[in-house]
Order: C-alpha cells, then structure tokens, then sequence
C-alpha cells in the first residue's frame, strides 16, 4: 500500500474522489487510513477546475504521516476559491 512508503519524517499526500469513505467495501482501506490521517480537505469541483470530474463529484485532499494509535485529523470541507 502507498500509505507504507512514508518515512518517520514524511507525509503522503493523496486527491481523491471522496467514494473511499462511503464505500460499503471499503473497511478495511478506511482502518489504515484514519490511523495515519492528519489532514483531510474535501473539495467540489464547481468551478470547474478539473475537466474530466463531474462538477458535483466530491474529491478530497488527505495528508498522512506514519502510522499512530491516536485517530485525529483536521477536517475542512466547502473549499472555495476568492473571487
């Protein structure tokens, strides 16, 4: 799994289409995850910025660090650029 590349020091950082957190199978990917979660900011893409995703689909940024046994992470979701 790419989470296990990350070095004592580093972060990975993934974008994604949201469907990881809903998805019926998807326990055991979301168990690794939400341990090593520190940051997750969640987007929509309205204005359009990314051609090939639906404006409606909701996709996500999520930082990780290594591994750890306490489950926190900052959460900011409604992105949206100033006009």
């Amino acid at each position: 799994m790419v989470l296990e590349l990350v070095n004592e020091q580093g972060y990975i950082g993934l974008l994604h289409p949201e469907t990881v957190y809903d998805d019926p199978n998807g326990q055991p990917l979301r168990k690794e995850m939400y341990h090593r979660l520190r940051y997750h900011f969640q987007y929509q893409n309205e204005f359009r910025l990314f051609a090939e995703v639906h404006h409606h689909t909701l996709y996500g940024d999520q930082l990780f660090p290594p591994v750890h046994h306490l489950i926190f992470f900052l959460y900011i979701t409604f992105i949206i650029p100033i006009q």
